[in-house]
């Protein structure tokens, strides 16, 4: 999980370099989704609270919402409409 987080900075740190005039309202989105992303995965946690498998599902479910909100980072901060190559590549997808 803590390799997802370090890429997910890297990207939000490289969106708020790209897109000076929102750096506030990107800034406010990320606090918003970590408290999302902490509810939820708390919610994961509670669900499998009667075993062990709860921890494995509470850092799963982080690493998922990393990954995708990693993705979303790029795709609406770094990415261009026209054929411009986006500021970084596709981050890694879940799966791969």
């Amino acid at each position: 999980m803590e390799i997802a987080s370090e890429e997910m900075d890297a990207y939000l740190a490289e969106a708020l370099i790209a897109e000076v005039e929102q750096k506030n309202a990107i800034q406010n989105a990320q606090s918003l989704w970590e408290q999302y992303a902490n509810a939820h995965c708390d919610a994961v946690y509670e669900r499998w609270s009667g075993g062990s498998v709860r921890f494995f599902e509470y850092y799963r479910c982080h690493k998922e919402l990393i990954l995708e909100r990693t993705h979303v980072i790029w795709k609406e901060f770094l990415t261009y409409p026209d054929n411009t190559p986006p500021v970084l590549p596709d981050p890694k997808k879940w799966d791969e």
